[in-house]
């Protein structure tokens, strides 16, 4: 996560305290956690970063992104489908699971985690990547090379789509004779309107319904945020920052977990609650 200011910002509120080189790596580390502490307080991430999100339909008008202001939208896809099917066959013909050997694969934020578990023995594979393998054509290759049962094969039509683009939902799919099916949304959506301050899409269909009800049917990926962080927090971060400085001078076992009075007061009006 960003830091909301830098050591010279905070430095700015220390007054005739010169800092030593240990002092300068004490206030840095308060200033990461206190960045991370006042986002986590008001809800938001103020430094701007790019968000790729999987939403429901919610059968109205309005997609809520759920990180906002939005700086830009860069793509909107719908129509998640099956496009690549993975398994591990060498649980023999009964089964994978009774055979004593276990497989599964995860997406993770750069390639494939393939996992095979045989007579007790764990046996991981991190190398099928995005970068080296960028087409979902050339992914399915490198799995079906790796040997050890592993076997993989793409949807024709899809052959070069990226790779990176499958949908990474948390946890692994059992592939233990039975296929693993990894989806991607395959339809671009062009005729939304951006409300950018509330990080709303609105789209309104020929029925009303611009989004219709569907379990993870639309993927927006965007960035959010503030191109520069607001003034106020920038100083309540600051001033947390210093606060717990001194507190580290005078008593280093103290750890306040909430933000101090003045610091509230100034977050209080970009503090968000969710229902």
């Amino acid at each position: 996560m960003t830091d909301l200011i830098d050591l010279d910002r905070a430095k700015t509120n220390l007054a005739n305290f010169t800092l030593s080189p240990t002092d300068e790596a004490t206030l840095t580390t308060l200033i990461h956690s206190c960045s991370a502490a006042i986002q986590a307080y008001c809800g938001q991430a103020f430094a701007s970063s790019t968000f790729d999100e999987v939403l429901d339909g919610t059968d109205t008008d309005v997609l809520l992104l759920r990180h906002y202001p939005i700086l830009a939208v860069q793509r909107v896809m719908t129509n998640p489908r099956i496009v690549v099917s993975i398994r591990n066959t060498s649980g023999g013909s009964s089964g994978g699971s009774s055979g004593g050997t276990r497989a599964s694969v995860a997406i993770r934020s750069t390639g494939l985690r393939l996992t095979r578990i045989s007579g007790g023995v764990t046996t991981l594979d991190d190398t099928i990547t995005w970068s080296a393998h960028p087409t979902l054509e050339s992914l399915v290759t490198a799995i079906s090379a790796i040997g050890s049962g592993w076997q993989a094969s793409v949807v024709p039509g899809y052959e070069s789509w990226a790779s990176a683009d499958l949908f990474a939902p948390s946890g692994a799919y059992a592939c233990s004779d039975r296929p693993a099916g990894l989806r991607l949304h395959t339809e671009p959506v062009d005729d939304w309107e951006l409300h950018a301050n509330n990080g709303w899409l609105y789209r309104l269909g020929s029925d009303g319904i611009g989004w219709p009800n569907g379990r993870g049917r639309y993927r927006v990926t965007y960035e959010a945020g503030f191109a520069t962080v607001p003034a106020d927090v920038q100083e309540a971060c600051a001033q947390w920052a210093v606060s717990l400085f001194y507190q580290t001078q005078t008593n280093p076992s103290s750890s306040p977990v909430t933000p101090p009075s003045s610091v509230r007061r100034l977050l209080l009006p970009h503090r968000r609650y969710r229902l």
